[in-house]
This record gives C-alpha cells, structure tokens and sequence, in this order.
C-alpha cells in the first residue's frame, strides 16, 4: 500500500513547482460548470478515462466515473489529494512522471506562439499504473488545452487515458509535444533525453510506409535506402518509443499523431 506519507516525501519538491506556474489561485468553477456537464453528458470507450483539470490550481474538476472500476481509486479522494492527484494513479516507479509533465509541458506551452495555445497537444505513452485488481498497466495519455484565459495562459485541460499495455515494453515513458509551428519530445532513458521530435523525418517517412504494410525491401527500394538501413531505423524506432513490436509501433505513432 502507498501510504500518504511516503508520497508526501518522494514528491515534497513537487507543490512549490506548481506554485511557481500556478501562482494565481480560482475562486469559483461558475464559468466551467457548463463544460463540466457537456463532458459528464458523454459517452466514452468504457475503458478509457476522461478528465478535466485546472491550471490555475493544478488540480481535476472533472474524471469519467470509470475511474474507480479501472484504477480502484474514486474520483472523490483523487479530488482530496488536489495538486497531487497525479500520484494516487501512477505507479511509485513512474512517480516522476508528475514532475515531467508539469515541468516540459509548462515551458513547451510557454514557447510557443499564444494564438496557438488553444491547439497545442501533449502525447504521453508508456506511465505505469496499477488497477483495480493491482495488476501493473501502461498507459496513453492525450491531452489538449481546452480554455485559456484573457491572457492566453492556460486555463483548463482536457485528457484520455487509454490502456497500452499490449503495445509497450521496457521500463521508460516519452511526451511528445505538438503545436504547428514547433514540437518537442522527452523520453524518459540513459543518455539524451530531448529531442526536436520523437522521429525524424526520415523515419516518419519510413513508419508511414510500414502502415501501409509495405515491407524493408520495399521500403528500401521506394527510398533509394539499403534494406540494412531502414531495419536499422525500424529497430532503432521500435528502441525509442518502446514499442513491443513494429505493429505497436505504427499503432503507437498513430495515436500520438506521428502519422495519420
């Protein structure tokens, strides 16, 4: 069992941070209770989670009433813990998720243009979690900025979490951040961990190839590359986005917008 106090100490480091980029507080939900009853008015893949959440003080206004069949966890004490929701989800090996989501969203968000705020997204893949029954799960997070303020400073966040287990392996997590003029990765691994993007273009060209079922010879051959060369880029793709095979990876590339 996770006891609160232990939480408190791996992430004590943590509320100062959000103070830094939450410094202004909310008053009231009066101008998001409509949104708020949209979203509860929904249907959803049963298995996926859906959540709202509030940057001016860090915390969910709003999860899918899935949330304690799947995660074992009710959505009254994940609006207990407030700013460290977060953590009542991930599992303790994958603490630092919070962290890096606040921190590389916040400065990704804040370096790009503010009319292209409102269309910014975060893909994050591979966070452990445990659910209901204590069994360890991996998970896709996509999350979009839904409202900002008079200011263009983020206001309120829309998020989907999605089981994937079945296409991850490996210990690590990434975040891939797009907007149109700029996106950025971090991956969670020894060695470099940000990247302009969590492919380059030359392997975008090659994974899009692999959706359509097209194989290293004639992958090769379309690109005027040695067959050695693209399985060299297959495996070094399948490497950086952990993916359990290269049907995850396209799969997994798909869901993060990588490709279409």
């Amino acid at each position: 069992m996770r006891e609160d106090w232990i939480i408190e100490q791996e992430f004590k480091g943590l509320l100062p941070v959000i103070e830094n980029f939450f410094p202004e507080g909310r008053n009231n939900y009066t101008h998001l209770n409509g949104l708020i009853q949209s979203f509860r008015e929904m249907s959803f893949y049963e298995n996926d989670i859906i959540g709202l959440i509030d940057h001016k003080r860090h915390r969910p206004i709003y999860i899918s009433d899935n949330i304690e069949e799947i995660i074992g966890i009710s959505r009254e004490i994940l609006f207990k813990w407030k700013s460290m929701y977060m953590l009542q989800l991930l599992d303790k090996s994958h603490f630092s998720y919070a962290y890096r989501a606040l921190t590389e969203g916040m400065k990704f968000f804040y370096a790009i243009p503010k009319e292209e705020r409102l269309v910014c997204r975060r893909f994050t893949c591979g966070m452990k979690f445990r659910d209901a029954e204590g069994n360890l799960r991996r998970g896709f997070i996509k999350t979009k900025a839904l409202v900002v303020d008079d200011k263009e400073d983020l206001d309120v966040s829309i998020f989907f979490v999605k089981d994937v287990s079945h296409l991850v392996k490996g210990d690590g997590y990434w975040m891939r951040h797009t907007a149109p003029s700029k996106t950025a990765c971090y991956i969670k691994q020894k060695g470099k961990q940000r990247f302009d993007d969590l492919l380059t273009s030359r392997e975008i060209e090659i994974v899009e190839l692999l959706a359509k079922h097209k194989t290293s010879s004639e992958i090769a051959d379309q690109l005027f590359l040695s067959r050695s060369t693209v399985e060299k880029h297959r495996k070094n793709m399948i490497k950086r986005t952990a993916a359990a095979n290269t049907t995850a990876l396209v799969h997994l590339c798909k869901l993060a917008e990588v490709i279409k």
